[in-house]
């Protein structure tokens, strides 16, 4: 369903974490299934833009230094997470929603 509305929208992210939330796992496992499906939709992504030339092959240098920041960031995500509880977790993860609703809301492209 998410998918559907993310392709209709343009607004993936923001109604993936609002579906994923519902079902009240733990935040690790919550960030994990989130890793997931973002590794899942852009590596199908991927092989599309490369094929018709979205991304000039001047750039395809940058590809393994982006790999190694999203790595990085993953680290950092992780330890940050572990300092947070549960309820904060959900409430940022509801607010950072939030946000991005009210951004779609007043800058719709």
């Amino acid at each position: 369903i998410t998918g559907f509305f993310s392709g209709l929208t343009g607004t993936g992210g923001a109604l993936r974490s609002f579906f994923i939330s519902r079902f009240h796992m733990k935040k690790t496992s919550y960030i994990a299934t989130m890793a997931g499906i973002a590794i899942v939709a852009d590596a199908s992504r991927l092989p599309v833009y490369l094929y018709n030339h979205y991304l000039h092959p001047i750039y395809y240098i940058y590809l393994p230094l982006i790999m190694l920041i999203a790595i990085a960031g993953t680290v950092i995500g992780k330890l940050i997470i572990q300092r947070i509880d549960k309820h904060l977790f959900k409430k940022i993860i509801l607010g950072v929603i939030f946000l991005g609703g009210i951004k779609y809301l007043l800058f719709p492209t």
